[in-house]
């Protein structure tokens, strides 16, 4: 854990990882590898960035990162039932702090052309390729029909944002 504190003047960004690796890429694409937490500059911005694992945390405890933190970097890959159920817990806690400022970003790995999400009828977890989104889909432990969304789309209507 950093001991930087909102009275700081560098500001102090927290990036919450909800997938095992993303953050950890995430870091090393903006300069800061092989750590959790590191200084980054781009033009005349400087700030302090610190990773925090959600998968490996109960998403109550980000209550005291939210308090040390000038803003909130959310990273989402997988958007099935029970990563879902995480980041929409996470969000609504995020979302309490009106004057927090906050993102959130879907990564992917390169060359990646599908994604992961779970049928709203049954749980099952799926995998949609994102040239079939738009189209009818069936799923194929119940065999409901569903019209199959972008991830964009998904996380949107999953937030309610």
């Amino acid at each position: 854990m950093g001991t930087h504190a909102k009275t700081t003047t560098e500001p102090y960004i927290r990036v919450l990882s909800f997938s095992e690796g993303i953050g950890e890429k995430f870091l090393e694409s903006i300069g800061i590898g092989g750590a959790d937490e590191g200084a980054f500059s781009h033009d005349v911005l400087q700030s302090r960035v610190e990773l925090f694992r959600l998968y490996d945390n109960n998403p109550e405890g980000i209550q005291p990162v939210l308090r040390r933190a000038h803003a909130i970097l959310m990273l989402v890959r997988f958007l099935d039932r029970a990563s879902m159920d995480q980041v929409r817990e996470a969000y609504r806690i995020v979302h309490a702090e009106p004057f927090l400022p906050k993102s959130m970003l879907i990564l992917r790995e390169p060359g990646e052309t599908e994604f992961k999400i779970s049928c709203a009828y049954c749980g099952q977890k799926l995998w949609v390729r994102d040239h079939d989104a738009g189209k009818r889909g069936n799923c194929p432990q119940c065999r409901k029909t569903f019209f199959l969304p972008t991830q964009k789309s998904y996380l949107a209507s999953y937030l309610m944002l």
